[in-house]
């Protein structure tokens, strides 16, 4: 369990990072329809789009839930895309930073579970 949250924790933490070094607007802040509210205005990478990949990658295989990630990471992805609060490039690297946590946290457990 421990690994899987810091799976979940290191992805939000790396997207925040980069959010704030290349500070890309949101959407809306190009002027772009918006159905959503938040309270920053950096998309990329998108944080929960990267949290919930790890999350359902690493507590997908702690359950016994190997689908657990075809189904979250792209129902997040876009829902990123709908509401307006992300572009696709946001979606796409938020995405591959929560699979690389979510990986390294079931390797962390020798492949086991975390």
């Amino acid at each position: 369990w421990a690994a899987a949250g810091a799976a979940v924790l290191g992805a939000d933490a790396a997207t925040a990072v980069v959010e704030r070094v290349l500070r890309r607007a949101r959407p809306s802040g190009l002027g772009l329809v918006v159905h959503a509210r938040t309270p920053g205005r950096l998309s990329f990478p998108s944080s929960h789009a990267a949290s919930s990949t790890a999350a359902a990658l690493a507590y997908g295989h702690l359950l016994g839930v190997p689908a657990a990630p075809a189904v979250v990471a792209p129902a997040m992805g876009l829902s990123r895309l709908v509401l307006g609060l992300h572009f696709p490039t946001d979606v796409a690297v938020g995405t591959a930073v929560g699979a690389l946590a979510g990986r390294a946290a079931v390797r962390a457990a020798g492949g086991g579970r975390p």
